[in-house]
């Protein structure tokens, strides 16, 4: 698929992400509702969400779409806490912060390590849409991890 495609489909896929709901969500089969009300009568974002929760969530596919409209399907593999610090300030919203690893395919992962670490536009059906900040981190075997650190 050229990139010109991609980037139309993914301001449409965007679009629609966009406009789901979580009711809407959650009265789609292929989902879990269990997981999906857990997060929504939580009130847990990307904003918010702690790395015990985050963890529930691996194996799931996250949406992004990137500042120059390149949508990219991401799959949560790894979630490494940071450590615990009790002199973190209170008025954050996380009380830990975390390391949120992901696999994307190689064409994908390589994009994304040749544009650099930005801002992107992620969607979760559990945890909606927000912005979050992700860089591509050479693995040793070759190829590369997609992290996002939630502070």
């Amino acid at each position: 698929m050229n990139i010109r495609m991609k980037s139309i489909l993914g301001i449409v896929s965007g679009a629609l992400c966009l406009a789901m709901t979580p009711q809407s969500v959650a009265s789609d089969e292929h989902n879990n509702r269990g997981v999906i009300s857990q997060f929504y009568q939580a009130g847990q974002t990307w904003g918010n969400i702690d790395p015990s929760a985050l963890k529930s969530l691996m194996g799931d596919n996250v949406s992004i779409i990137t500042s120059d409209n390149q949508s990219i399907n991401l799959r949560l593999i790894e979630v490494v806490p940071g450590r615990k610090d009790p002199n973190r300030p209170e008025f954050l919203p996380r009380k830990q912060s975390a390391i949120a690893v992901f696999s994307a395919s190689n064409a994908d992962a390589e994009w994304l390590a040749k544009s650099g670490g930005q801002a992107v536009d992620a969607f979760h059906h559990a945890l909606g849409a927000g912005k979050v900040f992700l860089t591509a981190i050479p693995k040793k075997d070759g190829g590369y991890s997609i992290e996002v650190i939630l502070d």
